[in-house]
C-alpha cells in the first residue's frame, strides 16, 4: 500500500442456528491473518506506518453480565494489551471514529464482497463530504482488498507452515481413526465421530469443514454431509476430512473398503485415481500452474476410463467434448490455508496463469464417480465413488506431501488392518 493508503476488514456477528441458539463462531480469516483477533463483531483498520496509530481495532464493548453467560471478551484494553493494537475503540463508535481516521487517506482497501462494511465506509466518506469548515478529505479510490490480501496469504510464511504441518498431522490421525473404525454395520456418523475425536483429542480446533463419510452410492455425492447411513458389506467408503489448527486447515480424502478388499471394479477405478493423483503431484512444482496438475490428472483418468470401456473414442475428442465430466466433474486442486478453499488468484487479469511458487500449499484430489443411475455404465460399476486427496507444499526444489502418512496404497488400504 502507498503512503496514503489504508486497509479495512471485518468479522461479522454470530449467526442464529435456531431459536436463541447460535452457530459456533469462526472469525473472518483475513481478520485472523492481520490481527489474530477471533471475536465476533470486530473491525481491523490498518493505517500508514507514519500514522500515530497504524493498527486500530474496533471491538465489542465488555459487558460483564453478558460475559457471565457467553465468556470473557477482550474489550478495548485487551485489544491493545493482548493483541498489540495501537488504538482500540468499541464497535459502536465506528461511524464517529472512522471518518476521522480516513480524513487523510486517499486510497482505501476494503473487501468488495462485504456489503455491510462497504456501507460503513460509504457513511464515513459521506460524513467527510458534508464538511464545510475544512477541505473535504477521505478516500478518492476504493480497491478490492481481497485481491491484494489474497496474493499475500497465498504464500505461507514459516510461522504459518508450523500450524499447517500440525493440521496435516492431525488430519492423518483422523484418517487412521476412520480406517480403524470402518466395518460393515457401522453407521457413517460413527466414523465421523471417530475422525472428529482424533482432531480434538490431538489438540486441534476440531474439523475445518463438515466431515464427509460416504459409504457405497453416497461416495458419488461430492459434498455428502448427511452421514446417516449404515456401511454395508462390500462398500467403498469415501472419507473427506481435515483438522483445523490455529485456524489453519488440513484437507485429505481417502477411499477405504468396508470388507477388507475392494471388488474388481472398485479396485480398477481406485488404481486409476491413485495414478492420476501421483502424476498430478509430480507436476505440482514451482513454475507450473495449478491447472497443470488438473490437466495431467484428467488425461490419466480419461485413459483409464477408455481402458475400462466406460468411455469410448479418443482422448483429444473426449477432452474437447468434455464427456469425461460424466465421471469427473470437479477441479483437481485448490489453495489451502486459513480457509479450506483458500484465497489467491489462479489467473492474472490479462488471462495468464498465476504460477506456483515456494510457500504455496495446494490440494491434489482427482476422483471418479459412477452414478447409480448411469444406465450406460456396466451395472457392476454403478454407485462407486473414489477420490484420493493430499495436501502439497510447493518448495524450492519440488514439493512436499504434508499428508503422505495417510494410507493410500492398495496394500495398506486392503491389507493394512
Amino acid at each position: 500500500m502507498g503512503p496514503k493508503a489504508a486497509a479495512l476488514v471485518a468479522s461479522p456477528g454470530e449467526s442464529i442456528r435456531n431459536a436463541d441458539n447460535e452457530y459456533l463462531f469462526r472469525a473472518h480469516s483475513s481478520v485472523l491473518y492481520l490481527s489474530g483477533f477471533a471475536e465476533p463483531n470486530t473491525l481491523v483498520l490498518v493505517l500508514p506506518e507514519s500514522h500515530a496509530t497504524p493498527f486500530v481495532l474496533f471491538v465489542q464493548e465488555r459487558d460483564r453480565e453478558k460475559e457471565q453467560w457467553v465468556g470473557r471478551r477482550a474489550g478495548v484494553e485487551g485489544a491493545k494489551e493482548r493483541f498489540g493494537a495501537d488504538e482500540a475503540h468499541v464497535l459502536a463508535e465506528i461511524d464517529a471514529k472512522l471518518a476521522v481516521y480516513l480524513e487523510n487517506i486517499e486510497e482505501l482497501y476494503v473487501p468488495f464482497s462485504d456489503a455491510t462494511l462497504l456501507a460503513t465506509v460509504h457513511r464515513a466518506i459521506a460524513t467527510l463530504g458534508r464538511r464545510k469548515d475544512k477541505p473535504r478529505g477521505g478516500p478518492r479510490r476504493l480497491v478490492n482488498l481481497e485481491h491484494v490480501l489474497g496474493a499475500i496469504r497465498r504464500i505461507k510464511q514459516p510461522e504459518e507452515l508450523v500450524f499447517m504441518r500440525e493440521a496435516a498431522e492431525l488430519t492423518v490421525a483422523g484418517h487412521r481413526a476412520a480406517f480403524e473404525t470402518i466395518r460393515p454395520g457401522v453407521p457413517e456418523y460413527v466414523v465421523e465421530a471417530a475422525v472428529d475425536h482424533a482432531f480434538r483429542a490431538g489438540g486441534g480446533n476440531g474439523a475445518a469443514f463438515g466431515t464427509i463419510v460416504g459409504a457405497g452410492v453416497n461416495a458419488t455425492i461430492l459434498h455428502y454431509l448427511e452421514n446417516h447411513c449404515v456401511i454395508q458389506p462390500g462398500d467403498a467408503v469415501l472419507v473427506d476430512a481435515g483438522a483445523e489448527v490455529q485456524s489453519y486447515s488440513g484437507d485429505v480424502t481417502r477411499t477405504y473398503t468396508a470388507s477388507g478388499r475392494f471388488s474388481s471394479e472398485q479396485r480398477a477405478l481406485y488404481e486409476i485415481v491413485l495414478q492420476a493423483e501421483k502424476d498430478a503431484i509430480a507436476v505440482a512444482v514451482a513454475g507450473n500452474h495449478v491447472r497443470t496438475a488438473h490437466e495431467v490428472a484428467r488425461r490419466v483418468l480419461i485413459e483409464g476410463l477408455l481402458d475400462l470401456k466406460l468411455l469410448t473414442g479418443d482422448v483429444e475428442t473426449i477432452l474437447e467434448t468434455e464427456t469425461f465430466k460424466r465421471f469427473f466433474m470437479h477441479g483437481t486442486s485448490h489453495y489451502l490455508g486459513l480457509d479450506t478453499h483458500d484465497v489467491g488468484e489462479y489467473f492474472h487479469l490479462d488471462g495468464t496463469p498465476c504460477l506456483l511458487e515456494p510457500g504455496v500449499v495446494v490440494t491434489i484430489e482427482p476422483g471418479l464417480y459412477v452414478s447409480a443411475d448411469d444406465e450406460q455404465a456396466p451395472e457392476a460399476f454403478r454407485g462407486i465413488g473414489i477420490r484420493i486427496e493430499d495436501d502439497v507444499l510447493i518448495t524450492a526444489d519440488g514439493n512436499e506431501v504434508l499428508t503422505a502418512a495417510a494410507p493410500k496404497e492398495l496394500s495398506d488400504i486392503e491389507y493394512g488392518r
